[in-house]
């Protein structure tokens, strides 16, 4: 991971101050440190209420017993005997209120963005190390849509992008909303943050699986991006998740999440579904290839409900019927993530649904990020 220079990032985020500046009014914060953004308080099932407007799930694996539609795993897959999973993800996003800035036809927050990914591999003795492109940061400004400027800050700030291509280090990246009316510029701008920091997961992923295809990639949270299942061995892992899913299995049977997941016993794991596409669904060519199912990973009176010590794990999946060799992988990964709990980061949040390497991912981004102070220092 290469330095990040101080000095050159301050001189852009200068250049663009002076720029916005020219065509409007910024009133700084006057706060001595900025307002660092709260992001929702549990984004990942925020996430995925989303995804699940339409409530209606279908199974592709046929259940041996309708009234126990489990699979049960038996013993777990250690590394010892095949070292499954080799690569975890994680991202993460803090955003920044520096003022407000005014033009004639609006005013909107004006924000800043870290955004930071990293990508870690487990070696053969356990231990786990950051490849020399598995840490990526991005610096970003937070814009409303570009029709919604004026076409000469547009145009100014267009050709500060393109001086700054040539660049090769960190560089501070104006990004822009794609809806061009909001209620509350606020969330709306920090919603593109969670949107870039997504992008930035992607890229991230792409560059450290093109140099190394060995074992499994684990992304912490949803699949959410097309590209994503263009990778081969990956799957997303969600320590936390939507109550709205039904679930109708063999068109006989309707479940909630809750009546699914309370018999659910450690070890097990239900069968595979996918969800039903509402009509013109924009992550349609997602989810018509994504098949889910969840994994108890403990089970005990401690838990305060029975969604607690269980993930939800997203994998391509094509066809609409399971076939042996599918359900064959999925039992491969469910049996290597119920070896993943051998080390539980407690008593961290969520300590009962998480898996260590993805604990450390997140540790060595929050160490990474960086501070308050240096976001005030950059509109002094």
């Amino acid at each position: 991971m290469s330095a990040v220079d101080v000095k050159e990032i301050k001189n852009q985020f200068k250049t663009i101050v002076e720029c916005v500046k020219k065509h409007g009014m910024l009133i700084k914060n006057p706060l001595l440190e900025p307002a660092e953004e709260e992001l929702p308080i549990d984004l990942e099932k925020r996430e995925d209420d989303e995804k699940f407007r339409k409530r209606e799930c279908f199974n592709i694996e046929i259940p041996k017993n309708l009234e126990r539609p489990y699979v049960s795993l038996g013993e777990p897959l250690h590394r010892g005997k095949k070292h499954f999973f080799r690569f975890f993800l994680d991202g993460s996003l803090k955003t920044y209120y520096l003022g407000e800035y005014v033009i004639p036809a609006l005013s909107f927050p004006f924000m800043a963005g870290e955004i930071a990914a990293a990508c870690l591999f487990r070696n053969d003795d356990g231990t786990l190390s950051v490849p020399s492109n598995g840490f990526k940061r991005r610096i970003c400004l937070l814009f409303p849509n570009k029709s919604l400027l004026p076409d000469s800050l547009q145009i100014e700030l267009e050709e500060i992008t393109k001086k700054l291509e040539s660049y090769s280090g960190l560089k501070v990246e104006p990004q822009y909303t794609e809806e061009t009316e909001s209620k509350d510029w606020r969330s709306s701008l920090r919603a593109k943050g969670i949107s870039e920091m997504h992008e930035t997961e992607v890229q991230l992923a792409k560059s450290v699986r093109e140099k190394s295809t060995e074992g499994w990639l684990v992304i912490d949270g949803a699949i959410r991006k097309k590209i994503f299942l263009d990778l081969e061995n990956v799957i997303g892992l969600a320590k936390s998740f939507s109550r709205l899913p039904i679930f109708e299995i063999e068109k006989r049977t309707t479940l909630d999440i809750v009546k699914l997941l309370a018999r659910l016993r450690e070890g097990e794991r239900t069968i595979i579904f996918k969800q039903s596409i509402a009509e013109g669904d924009a992550e349609s060519s997602v989810k018509k290839v994504l098949g889910f199912w969840y994994v108890r990973l403990r089970s005990g009176e401690w838990l305060e409900n029975p969604l607690q010590g269980v993930v939800k794990v997203e994998m391509k999946i094509e066809k609409d019927l399971a076939d042996t060799k599918t359900i064959d992988i999925v039992n491969e990964v469910s049996k290597a993530l119920l070896a993943e709990r051998t080390v539980s980061p407690y008593p961290t949040p969520r300590w009962h649904a998480h898996i260590y390497p993805i604990y450390v991912a997140e540790e060595y981004i929050k160490s990474n990020f960086l501070s308050q102070y240096y976001f005030r220092g950059l509109l002094a």
